[in-house]
């Protein structure tokens, strides 16, 4: 098992994830759950607490809306996932990652309106986007 391992959270002493070079590979471990639990799992988990850390920058407003962003600029853990592998692997998986996940909000927000089955006549998604 080679590669380096990274943290995907932002922190005062984390890298932009543009700065990993991949020689070797790179293992990134992502946090999943709520800012505040995130947090508090990289500052107790020992494995996690001296693992190197590294953040993304997003390009636009997060897609996400199943939960209210709590950071300007956040992004959800997928989006972050997303946007981190696009830095290290190029735009060609970003994009399928970002087509799913785009179709998977718009079945969300279809069934939040109350039309679960709700396309365009063409057959595309009705979801507006970010608000």
């Amino acid at each position: 098992r080679s590669g380096t391992a990274y943290l995907l959270f932002p922190h005062e002493d984390a890298i932009p994830i543009e700065e990993v070079t991949p020689e070797g590979g790179v293992h990134l471990i992502v946090p999943d759950g709520s800012w505040r639990r995130a947090r508090k799992m990289c500052q107790r988990h020992p494995l996690l607490r001296d693992l190197p850390r590294v953040f993304v920058r997003p390009q636009g407003e997060s897609r996400y809306f199943a939960r209210r962003q709590g950071r300007s600029h956040g992004v959800c853990t997928y989006e972050a996932v997303a946007w981190a592998l696009k830095a290290l692997e190029g735009e060609e998986i970003y994009e399928k990652m970002m087509k799913q996940f785009g179709l998977a909000m718009g079945a969300l927000w279809r069934s939040r309106q109350g039309n679960p089955d709700a396309l365009e006549p063409n057959g595309q998604d009705v979801y507006p986007g970010p608000k």
